[in-house]
C-alpha cells in the first residue's frame, strides 16, 4: 500500500523563507516529521548541505519522514528544500560579520552587560577555535607554508584586515607574500600562480564570491588552496586543499560568525608564528638583519627634523 500524498501545511506562507516555514509549522506536525523539524531548527548549519541519507542519521529519522515534511513545508522535493535552506542561512550571514545581535540578547546591565558579553563571545570563539585544532593540519599548513615560492592571501570585508596582518608577517620573515581586497586584482593575481604557490582564502560566512572566484581560477592554475572560514561545509572550503576551521558546531552561527574574526586573527598569528620558527626563528640572519633596520628607522636621532 502506497503512502497518500502529503500536502502542504495550510499554515505555510510559501512567501516564507525555509526556516521561517520550518518554525510555523513544527508545532503542527507530528511524529517523525516533528522531530526533524526540531532537530533541524535546532542546528540547521549542520543540516545545510548534506545528502538525505545524510541528514537521516543526523536527525535519527528516516529518508521517508524527511521526504514527507519537505512537503508538508511546501517544497516539491528534498532538492528544493536544501537549496532553500542554504539561501536562507545564507541572508543572514552579513549582519552577524558587524553585529552578533541574536547572540546578546536579553542583557539586562545595560551598554557594559553588553561589552562583557561581546568580549566573552571573543574569548568563547578563540578556546573553541584552540580546542578543535588538529595538529595534522596545522602541520602539514606550516609545512606548506614554509615550502611555497609566494604566499597569495585574499580576502574581502572583514577578512582583507587578517591577509594584510599575515602578508606583513610573512614578508617580515622573508618569504614573498602579497594580499588583495580588489575583485579585478585578487583575480589577477590569482592568474599569476602556479603549483609552487600557496593560496590562502580567508571567508568567514565562506561564501564571498569574489574570493570564492579567484580561489577557483587559483586551482585551474595548479596553485594549492588554504581556506580559512567559519563553515567547513562551504563554498570556499570545496575548493581548498586544506581548511582551518575557526569554530565548531558548538557555538551558535551568529556567535561564530562575528567572533571569527578574532578567533582567525589570533590562529593566522599563531601560525605564522610557527612558520617564523621552521625556518630558524631568531637565527634566520635577514630577519634578524631586518629587526635592526626597524630599530634603527624607530629609534631617529634627536636633530633628524634639521637632517
Amino acid at each position: 500500500m502506497t503512502n497518500p500524498p502529503v500536502l502542504p501545511d495550510a499554515t505555510v506562507d510559501r512567501n516564507d523563507g525555509c526556516l521561517a516555514r520550518l518554525r510555523t509549522s513544527a508545532s503542527r506536525l507530528t511524529g517523525a516529521r516533528q522531530r526533524v523539524a526540531v532537530k533541524i531548527l535546532e542546528n540547521p548549519w549542520a543540516a545545510r548541505g548534506l545528502s538525505i541519507s545524510a541528514l537521516a542519521s543526523h536527525v535519527g529519522a528516516s529518508e521517508n519522514a524527511i521526504s514527507r515534511i519537505t512537503q508538508a513545508i511546501g517544497y516539491s522535493g528534498y532538492r528544493e528544500f536544501m537549496q532553500e535552506l542554504a539561501l536562507d542561512l545564507g541572508k543572514n550571514m552579513g549582519y552577524q560579520h558587524v553585529d552578533p545581535a541574536a547572540a546578546i540578547e536579553d542583557i539586562a546591565e545595560g551598554t557594559a552587560g553588553v561589552v562583557r558579553q561581546v568580549v566573552k563571545l571573543e574569548i568563547d570563539g578563540m578556546q573553541d577555535a584552540l580546542a578543535n585544532l588538529d595538529d595534522s593540519v596545522l602541520d602539514e599548513v606550516v609545512h606548506t607554508m614554509v615550502q611555497a615560492r609566494t604566499i597569495l592571501l585574499l580576502g574581502t570585508g572583514t577578512a582583507a584586515g587578517l591577509c594584510q596582518m599575515l602578508a606583513y608577517r610573512f614578508t617580515s620573515i622573508g618569504i614573498a607574500a602579497s594580499w588583495s581586497s580588489d575583485p579585478m586584482v585578487m583575480l589577477a593575481e590569482a592568474h599569476r600562480t602556479t603549483t609552487d604557490d600557496l593560496v590562502v582564502l580567508v571567508s568567514f560566512s565562506g561564501y564571498s564570491r569574489d574570493t570564492v572566484f579567484a580561489g577557483r581560477h587559483a586551482r585551474e592554475q595548479g596553485a594549492s588552496v588554504l581556506a580559512v572560514t567559519s563553515d567547513p561545509q562551504s563554498a570556499v572550503a570545496q575548493i581548498a586543499d586544506t581548511v582551518l576551521s575557526i569554530f565548531s558546531a558548538r557555538l551558535k552561527n551568529e556567535a561564530a560568525q562575528f567572533s571569527g574574526r578574532v578567533a582567525g586573527l589570533a590562529l593566522l598569528e599563531a601560525i605564522a608564528t610557527a612558520v617564523s620558527w621552521e625556518r630558524g626563528g631568531t637565527e634566520n640572519a635577514s630577519l634578524a638583519a631586518l629587526g635592526e633596520a626597524q630599530t634603527r628607522l624607530n629609534t631617529l636621532p634627536g636633530d633628524w627634523e634639521s637632517s
